[in-house]
């Protein structure tokens, strides 16, 4: 598809660009503590997704969502100030928080493996507006008591953001044109 994308730009707008790296503020994701302890919201998953996802491909059923309250099996579930998944590797929870912090998140907490993580924290509000975030066009309740995201991951993963600079893969846009009347 994204080959597909590239050439009817290319033709209809003359897009020209190309991919660099550059040094751009980023966020690494560390351990909190110095003695590397993790907080109780991150543990060692005890499910092999893996073996899991072979026997599903064999003809076995999906997991079931799983209930409030409730651990995710295998998978991620992210919704406004939350985060919930099982059986997952530290580079997805960097990834998952990117779009929160509103840069590129790396994994640098040097954990192996697959791991189950419930992340509760208060969402910032979304768009310009500066109110709450929405819920089928009305306020989406919020828990006026949760912390913010950076505050939620030391106190419920042992993880931390730290500001760094780092290299950032970008995409620079040589030249670009308005379309030919049909």
């Amino acid at each position: 598809m994204r080959p597909m994308l590239r050439s009817l730009l290319a033709e209809r707008f003359k897009l020209a660009f190309h991919n660099e790296t550059r040094d751009m503020p980023i966020y690494a994701l560390m351990k909190a503590r110095t003695d590397g302890k993790l907080g109780a919201g991150l543990t060692p998953a005890t499910i092999d997704c893996a073996a899991l996802g072979r026997g599903r491909r064999a003809g076995g059923p999906p997991p079931a969502p799983p209930q409030p309250g409730q651990k995710m099996e295998c998978g991620m579930m992210i919704g406004p100030g939350k985060l919930n998944a099982g059986g997952m590797p530290m580079s997805n929870l960097a990834t998952a928080l990117a779009p929160q912090v509103g840069r590129i998140v790396l994994d640098k907490t040097e954990l192996t493996g697959n791991y189950d993580f419930e992340l509760t924290y208060a969402p910032e509000a979304l768009g310009s507006g500066g109110g709450p975030p929405l819920l089928n066009g009305g306020p989406m309740p919020v828990d006026p008591n949760a912390p913010n995201l950076f505050t939620a991951l030391q106190e419920q993963l042992g993880l931390k953001l730290d500001s760094q600079r780092g290299p950032v893969d970008v995409v620079v846009i040589d030249r670009i044109e308005q379309p030919a009347a049909d």
